[in-house]
């Protein structure tokens, strides 16, 4: 079996371990004999190159980088199609590009005219199970239809575990989060804070898996962790391990918020570069927790003996900025801080371990597993996943930022009313090509860099290379023009509606 698992926060109202029942239910057919379990972990918020895994000098992810080296298959140049959290997961759970499926900051729900892996395989007799840490991945969103189980660290079940373990996670005299013991600003009340529960996870996992027997049918998991998204409180163990003694007495006292992100990057409340190092340095902490969560549910799966009937399959929806071109959290670029993900795919005794230098879109993520493990799809999903062009060669992937949120940058102009948004409001796509990037604005800026010579983006080549900047332009184009592109609704967005997943946003610091 493939066990696939991703993790979704607001996918249900229900009591934990109460199926979401649809009509389609009576007409499921059972999964073809042999048919594998797939899990699959999302990382939220996390870039590829402050892993150990890709080698980050710190030791961020031993644990994973160990595991990955004697059972995995290791992507070096895996892209997200996207840079913040909606577009991503519904291109990963599609196999489609952000400018098919239509998700973004202007149409936050996946239209259901589109199919997810989700509801094909609980179509063709897969059991569906996900935990859900992102509040952004709601009922209004649609990317968690398909998931006939849907757990939340707030749900009933969970909340008093959650709770105990982020309690042991709070250092007495941290004052950098509305979390924190010291903090001086509005008090934490909302229980969607509680988005710490990595070990939580597991036994979730372990607890509705507790509940099948062997020779059920399959099953498709799915894990959101959250603890490298704001606010971020890695544990005290992780802080000694990877973080200066500077750094973490100076994380403690400095704010960590949605709002005082933005005012550093708007210019009218800056970090020092003592203090944007303890960012950094706070965010590799966090690393290490997920490590350490990510070995928990390998370690359910190796207990029951499913390693080899489960495909695994970790990724992340995008990365983060801390600091780079003055810019800390993810949208408002399309540089490989964002863009570069981890992807990694384990088969016991199926899949020999290695490193792929191959180039691969997270949205080729499932689909590749589905041809790999001959998962049995629907219909309607195999003409989906035919419906796409590929009018780039094979090392080729383009990322996507195609509309802005305005909630944060609101926030922004009500505290600093002749604040300066043009930076923020840029629009952006990027084309991989080879060793090349070309990155296009909405604003007319077009850059050109060479990532094989300067990964990390430091030397616009754009100016001296003109002829290279049109061939790939015209390369971008021409997915542009061979890539369906999702017609626009003919009503505005409503936004969110969902109460409880607008209280979710305002407690990660998006606001509604």
């Amino acid at each position: 079996m493939i066990s696939l698992l991703l993790v979704g926060l607001l996918g249900c109202t229900c009591a934990p371990g109460t199926p979401q029942t649809t009509p389609a239910a009576a007409r499921r057919a059972a999964a073809p004999e042999g048919s594998p379990n797939v899990l699959v972990v999302v990382w939220d918020t996390v870039r590829a190159d402050r892993t150990s895994l890709y080698g980050y000098p710190k030791p961020t992810t031993p644990w994973t980088a160990a595991w990955a080296a004697q059972r995995a298959v290791v992507h070096e140049r895996a892209v997200s199609p996207g840079v913040w959290t909606l577009p991503s997961h519904a291109s990963l759970f599609t196999g489609l590009p952000g400018r098919t499926h239509g998700v973004n900051a202007a149409h936050t729900r996946l239209d259901p005219e589109f199919v997810t892996f989700a509801e094909a395989l609980r179509e063709r007799g897969y059991a569906t199970w996900a935990y859900v840490a992102n509040p952004y991945m709601g009922k209004d969103t649609g990317l968690l239809d398909g998931f006939a189980v849907v757990e939340r660290p707030w749900s009933k079940r969970w909340l008093p575990d959650v709770r105990a373990h982020i309690a042991s996670k709070l250092l007495l005299d941290d004052a950098s989060t509305p979390l924190s013991p010291r903090w001086e600003g509005q008090p934490a009340t909302s229980r969607y804070l509680v988005k710490e529960s990595g070990p939580v996870a597991a036994a979730a996992l372990d607890a509705w898996l507790d509940r099948r027997r062997r020779g059920d049918a399959p099953w498709f998991a799915f894990v959101n962790l959250m603890e490298a998204h704001l606010p971020r409180i890695p544990s005290a163990a992780a802080r000694l391990a990877v973080m200066s003694p500077g750094a973490q007495e100076l994380a403690k006292h400095i704010p960590q918020t949605m709002d005082a992100f933005h005012d550093h990057m708007a210019g009218v409340e800056t970090y020092d570069e003592l203090e944007l190092d303890a960012i950094s340095q706070l965010y590799d902490a966090t690393l290490l927790d997920l490590d350490a969560a990510f070995r928990a549910l390998v370690e359910v799966l190796e207990r029951r003996e499913l390693l080899e009937d489960t495909v695994i399959v970790l990724t992340s929806d995008h990365g983060e900025q801390v600091g780079e071109r003055g810019l800390l959290l993810h949208k408002y670029a399309i540089h490989q801080e964002l863009t570069r993900v981890p992807l990694v795919v384990s088969w016991k005794g199926h899949l020999e371990a290695g490193r792929s230098a191959d180039r691969v879109s997270v949205a080729d993520a499932l689909v590749d597993v589905a041809r790999m493990a001959e998962l049995p799809l629907t219909e309607a999903m195999e003409a989906q996943l035919a419906s796409r062009t590929a009018p780039l060669g094979p090392d080729a992937a383009v990322s996507e930022f195609n509309a802005v949120a305005p909630m944060a940058l609101d926030r922004l102009v009500a505290r600093h009313p002749t604040v300066d948004l043009s930076r923020f409001h840029v629009t952006w796509q990027a084309l991989e090509e080879g060793d090349l990037k070309v990155v296009e604005g909405s604003d007319g800026d077009v850059q050109l860099y060479d990532l094989a010579r300067d990964p990390r983006e430091l030397r616009d080549l754009a100016d001296g290379e003109p002829e290279r900047v049109a061939a790939l332009q015209a390369d971008l184009a021409r997915w542009r023009e061979g890539t369906p592109e999702h017609a626009a609704p003919t009503e505005p967005d409503p936004g969110v509606q969902d109460a409880e997943l607008r209280e979710g946003l305002e407690a990660l610091g998006y606001h509604q």
